[in-house]
């Protein structure tokens, strides 16, 4: 599924932690890690040195366990000279693990996270803090799909971009054996219905969407399962009513080992401090390993199948070369 997986190492704590999820998932699907540290041109050389040992421990334990693994370094500033990074590098996916950031801190420039979420070229792994983590089962946090009712969850608001995130969420699904959970969440009104006529008029509006959505989930699982070889992997679909992050946050934490696999859309500056992003929040607050499939990476993609005529193109190493039989949908 991936060939080769970028970890940007600073030394930390978070740092070791990203490591060993990128490691656990090299040993998982034979692909070989690229510990990259990028050095700020102010940082003192005792501070480089410190880094420098540590990745050096990190590239003798990884190699001891029989992966094949690299270090490289670049000096410049952090979320241009990782994105240059990324473009010469032949990896397939970069694993992160962020700090979270308090509300006001969100209202500054961007950190490092939010700065990939949208311009990365590569699909990101979002490996969760140890207090986050805690909440579900810290001993296995470093492990994807580990619980027995772990899910690979993959939530959908019916746009193409949404849909981006899709391709990953298969090959997952496939690689550990796992169910693949199509999700949709509906906002109920906001407000209230003054009068019984209005009220008639806002539930009505509700039961359409309702319907929309459930015909959505019903087309996209029996499309895939067309699509898939099912005795790799089964596909479940589920509706649920309420915010968004909250609903998607509930449902990881429900299903103890789950990975969410989502897109987002890329938006920034003054839309994100009014409208927000549902991929950017959960992140902020997963407590399960997140896949992100950037901005970049669904416009580029996007781009590619608009010119060749394509609404949704799913990669050559997704597609099936069998037929497939049907399987059973869990009622929203």
């Amino acid at each position: 599924m991936f060939h080769r997986i970028m970890v940007p190492f600073d030394g930390s704590a978070r740092a070791t932690d990203a490591t060993a999820m990128a490691s656990h998932l090299a040993r998982r699907t034979g692909a070989s890690l690229d510990l990259v540290h990028i050095e700020s041109a102010e940082a003192h050389e005792r501070e480089q040195e410190a880094v420098d040992r540590q990745m050096s421990s990190e590239l003798t334990s990884a190699r001891a366990s029989g992966l094949e693994v690299e270090t490289h370094r670049a000096v410049g500033h952090v979320n241009e000279t990782i994105i240059a990074a990324c473009k010469t590098s032949h990896a397939d996916l970069m694993v992160l693990a962020p700090h979270r950031r308090n509300r006001l801190s969100r209202m500054l420039p961007l950190g490092m996270t939010e700065y990939l979420l949208i311009h990365s070229p590569l699909p990101l792994l979002i490996c969760p803090e140890q207090g986050q983590r805690q909440q579900s089962h810290p001993t296995h946090s470093l492990e994807l799909l580990h619980g027995r009712d772990g899910l690979v969850i993959c939530p959908l608001d019916g746009s193409d971009v949404a849909e981006r995130a899709l391709p990953c969420a298969i090959g997952l699904a496939r690689q550990f054996e796992r169910t693949l959970l199509l999700m949709r969440v509906i906002v109920p009104p906001q407000g209230f219905a003054s009068g019984p006529q209005a009220y008639a008029v806002v539930r009505e509006t509700q039961c359409d969407e309702e319907h929309e959505a459930c015909h959505y989930l019903h087309r996209m699982r029996h499309r895939l399962l067309h699509e898939l070889d099912t005795a790799a992997v089964r596909v479940e679909t589920m509706l649920l009513s309420g915010s968004v992050a909250e609903e998607i946050l509930g449902l990881s934490v429900a299903h103890e080992g789950s990975v969410l696999v989502m897109s987002t859309h890329g938006r920034s500056g003054l839309s994100r401090m009014v409208i927000g992003s549902v991929t950017s929040d959960v992140v902020q607050r997963t407590s399960v390993p997140m896949f992100v499939v950037p901005a970049a990476l669904v416009f580029a993609e996007r781009r590619r199948a608009t010119a060749s005529g394509e609404v949704y193109a799913m990669p050559a190493a997704e597609r099936p070369t069998t037929g497939s039989e049907d399987a059973d949908q869990v009622p929203g």
